[in-house]
C-alpha cells in the first residue's frame, strides 16, 4: 500500500487481513471486525519473495493477529522483518489486539506481545484487550505495565 500526501509517498506493509465496518450512531458508531485468518496472505508472507520488498517499508503495522495466526516455529519472522525495518530507517506499528482462539496459552500470548512491543515505534495497546489477556483491573495492573507505560 502506498500513502500520497504532501507530495510524497509512503510505503506501508500490513501484516494481516481484515475489514473494519462503522455503523452510524448517536456517539460516533460502532466499529465491528470481520477477519480471514485461514487465508489470510500474512500466513504465507515468509514462504514467498515479499520480504525484501517489506523490509523497504516506510512504515510495518502488525498485530498479535498477525502473529498468532502463523505457527509457533514462524512467529518470530515478522518480528525479524520489523528489525530489518528499523534498520533501514522505516517505522514499525504494533497492535496488540488479543485473539485467544488463535494462541495455544494466555502465557505464549504475553511474551510474543512483549517481544513485539520491543521492536515497535508505534503502539495501539487497549486496556480491554490486556485485560483480556492478563486479567488486568486498571491500566496500572496490566501485565508488565503495557498499557500504562
Amino acid at each position: 500500500m502506498e500513502l500520497v500526501r504532501g507530495g510524497s509517498v509512503a510505503r506501508i506493509v500490513c501484516l494481516g487481513e481484515a475489514m473494519v465496518e462503522l455503523s452510524a450512531g448517536a456517539t460516533g458508531g460502532e466499529r465491528s471486525f470481520t477477519y480471514w485468518w485461514d487465508a489470510s496472505a500474512a500466513r504465507a508472507m515468509f514462504e514467498v519473495e515479499t520480504v525484501d520488498e517489506a523490509e523497504g517499508a516506510d512504515l510495518l503495522c502488525f498485530s498479535l493477529i498477525s502473529l498468532g495466526i502463523l505457527p509457533p516455529q514462524g512467529r518470530r519472522d515478522p518480528l525479524r522483518l520489523a528489525g530489518r525495518v528499523r534498520d533501514a530507517g522505516g517505522l514499525v506499528a504494533f497492535d496488540d489486539n488479543y485473539q485467544p482462539r488463535l494462541w495455544e496459552s494466555p502465557e505464549a500470548a504475553i511474551r510474543m506481545r512483549d517481544k513485539a512491543i520491543a521492536f515497535a515505534d508505534i503502539g495501539l495497546p487497549t486496556f480491554e484487550d490486556e485485560a483480556l489477556l492478563s486479567g488486568a483491573k486498571s491500566l496500572r495492573t496490566g501485565s508488565g505495565g503495557v498499557v500504562a507505560n
